[in-house]
């Protein structure tokens, strides 16, 4: 099973809503605000700040037998953006020992490219960052990633928890843009990616077959 989340900037609410505060596990407080005052409801609205964004996690089952299962959202809350990156990784954590004691195995957790959440990331995977008392040694076992011996270039530690990287949207939009740029390169190890070889696709072969434009 893989986690999303789609982090704060990229959601608006269409309605205004307060921020709950965060528990020690980065989890949004449930039914934080609630009253029968309208005193204290007209205080809420002078004092405490007012959600614009929203955090909307989805899951995606995965099916041993490889069939498709549509995602799902698993919760959404209001967010005023005030959390750092180490409530995300607390947040985190949480998900996946409340999942394993339901027998639910994550596998993975995809976001876009907030920097809160790509410093969490790092931290997680290890990354050229540390994380200080990981508590990943309290879990077995961890998913072996079977990195090729070939690929010098890529230092990921090749046993996880879980699998984080940025969301397939964001990261083919970066490729593109980087591929299209005319002043910037981007390199795969010690090879240059061009866009000649796509380039040629698009002449000699049949859209059928690649689906490029």
């Amino acid at each position: 099973m893989r986690l999303d989340s789609d982090p704060t900037g990229s959601t608006r609410i269409p309605q205004p809503d307060f921020s709950p505060p965060l528990d020690e596990y980065g989890m949004p407080r449930m039914k934080h605000f609630q009253t029968n005052s309208i005193e204290d409801l007209q205080s809420w609205f002078e004092q405490k700040d007012i959600s614009k964004l929203l955090n909307l996690y989805m899951i995606q089952p995965i099916d041993s037998k490889n069939q498709k299962i549509s995602p799902y959202a698993l919760a959404a809350y209001g967010t005023n953006g005030k959390y750092t990156s180490f409530d995300i990784i607390r947040r985190w954590f949480k998900v996946f020992e409340e999942s394993a004691s339901q027998d639910i195995r994550i596998i993975g957790s995809s976001t876009n490219p907030d920097p809160k959440y790509l410093l969490g990331m790092r931290l997680v995977s290890g990354f050229f960052a540390t994380l200080l008392n990981n508590p990943i040694s309290k879990h077995s076992p961890l998913l072996a990633i079977d990195i090729p011996k070939s690929w010098s270039w890529l230092f990921l530690p090749r046993q996880q928890l879980f699998w984080c990287m940025q969301d397939a949207i964001h990261m083919c939009t970066k490729l593109r843009n980087r591929l299209l740029s005319t002043s910037a390169v981007m390199m795969m190890g010690d090879g240059l990616v061009s866009i000649d070889y796509i380039l040629q696709l698009i002449v000699l072969r049949s859209k059928f077959n690649h689906n490029l434009v």
